[in-house]
């Protein structure tokens, strides 16, 4: 239920009740998903899902937002709620001493840890070459946003998790990754950019 909403130009910012609780939330919104929600307002119930972010204060980012047709969808979620608050509760239960034979199993399946490490940073070492391309000279204002925006758009095409702010720095190194950090922000607070998985995942708008 929305009980209450403010529509900026890139974001509609609101507080969510689902009869569990209450939550604000915010949405970046581009011009189709906008006409989508026109008839959004206080006393009309949506469908969403997204994740909880803790920063700046602890909000739901909204990934999607579709308003309820009917119902049904509204006792679903109940039904959904509670089944997933109990399987919370219930836990994963494991046995307080391992049988022997699990552990020497697990040791046979899963290489050492150094070996393991190794193996990921030589695979994932050309992703990060290709990535980089650095532009050989540091980026401040527009030029950096610009730049982060550019290489979003290109990198995170087919990657729902989004691009990791190290990529970012890699590509626009020397720059500081404080101040890649803050260009980012900046895009994300004009609505460009939105972040994805956590914090240091952006995707474009």
């Amino acid at each position: 239920l929305v009980e209450a909403m403010t529509r900026q130009s890139a974001s509609i910012e609101l507080s969510l009740n689902d009869g569990t609780g209450r939550i604000k939330a915010r949405h970046y919104v581009n011009d189709r998903q906008s006409g989508d929600l026109a008839a959004l307002a206080p006393g009309r119930y949506v469908t969403v899902f997204g994740s909880v972010r803790t920063a700046p204060e602890v909000h739901f980012a909204v990934a999607g937002m579709t308003l309820a047709q009917s119902a049904d969808e509204v006792s679903y979620h109940m039904v959904e709620a509670a089944y997933a608050a109990l399987k919370l509760q219930k836990g994963r239960t494991e046995p307080v001493t391992p049988a022997p034979k699990k552990q020497m199993a697990d040791a046979a399946l899963s290489p050492p840890k150094e070996m393991a490490v190794a193996v990921a940073s030589a695979a994932g070492a050309p992703a990060a070459v290709a990535a980089k391309e650095p532009s050989g000279e540091r980026l401040s204002g527009s030029g950096l946003r610009k730049a982060a925006l550019k290489f979003l758009q290109r990198e995170g095409e087919g990657r729902p998790e989004g691009v990791p702010l190290a990529a970012v720095c890699q590509h626009v190194a020397p720059t500081p990754a404080d101040e890649v950090a803050a260009a980012l922000q900046k895009l994300v607070d004009s609505g460009e950019v939105y972040t994805s998985i956590d914090d240091e995942h952006f995707l474009p708008l």
